[in-house]
């Protein structure tokens, strides 16, 4: 998919999940979303002659980040910290 594509409303994968660029006013609903989770494993990114490649490997010991638990950080107060005219908002649903 190109780049210009993103800007043409909604796109389908034929998978059930559909991306579509939204305005700022989903931060409000971007904020109630966890964003805390379990790092297990990573993915090492390396050239190949076509792009790259991902490879998948086990982390550990397993750590979990909880970007929730810093105050004042989450998408609710980024327009107070942030210049977000230029900015673009992807929401992927299923179904």
């Amino acid at each position: 998919m190109s780049s210009d594509e993103w800007g043409q409303g909604p796109w389908s994968g034929g998978n059930g999940i559909s991306v579509a660029s939204e305005s700022r006013v989903v931060l409000r609903e971007y904020a109630g979303i966890p964003i805390a989770f379990q790092v297990r494993t990573v993915l090492d990114v390396e050239r190949a002659d076509d792009g790259f490649t991902l490879t998948e490997r086990v982390f550990a010991p397993t750590i979990i980040k909880n970007y929730d638990i810093v105050w004042g950080e989450g998408p609710d107060s980024w327009e107070s910290s942030f210049d977000l005219e230029r900015w673009g908002f992807l929401v992927a649903r299923v179904g």
